[in-house]
């Protein structure tokens, strides 16, 4: 397929200078190649690892127009539990007016969330 003038140095010394169109961790489980079940596949295998961690701001000091933040330590989430997150999110979103209709209909549905960079931002995104 059409790509960018680049190309991963995977895509050349491990793929025969190919895409990788089939994740490896998709291979054999009849799933079709999306992120979001490269996702559903990576939470089953790492269920219990680390996947997600925020780190809360303890303090903040303003100096005219410049902010500094001290923050806490990492406090982590595992892959179960941002998938499961993940999941009610999805069913959240399918349950807007006129999304699970057309969904259902295999029409496109295009949906935005608007949000800063955080944790919960990344799990909508997933979703």
């Amino acid at each position: 397929p059409e790509t960018r003038h680049w190309m991963h140095r995977w895509c050349v010394e491990k793929n025969d200078g190919n895409l990788a169109l089939m994740p490896p961790m998709l291979l054999g489980t009849g799933l079709q190649p999306t992120v979001s079940n490269v996702f559903k596949i990576a939470a089953q295998k790492y269920s219990s690892n680390k996947c997600m961690g925020v780190r809360r701001i303890t303090m903040q000091h303003i100096e005219g127009k410049k902010q500094y933040w001290q923050k806490g330590a990492y406090a982590w989430r595992t892959y179960e539990q941002i998938y499961s997150d993940v999941e009610a999110a999805a069913k959240g979103l399918f349950q807007l007016a006129g999304i699970g209709e057309k969904r259902l209909q295999s029409k496109q549905v295009v949906a935005a969330i608007m949000a800063e960079t955080s944790q919960e931002w990344m799990i909508s995104a997933q979703a």
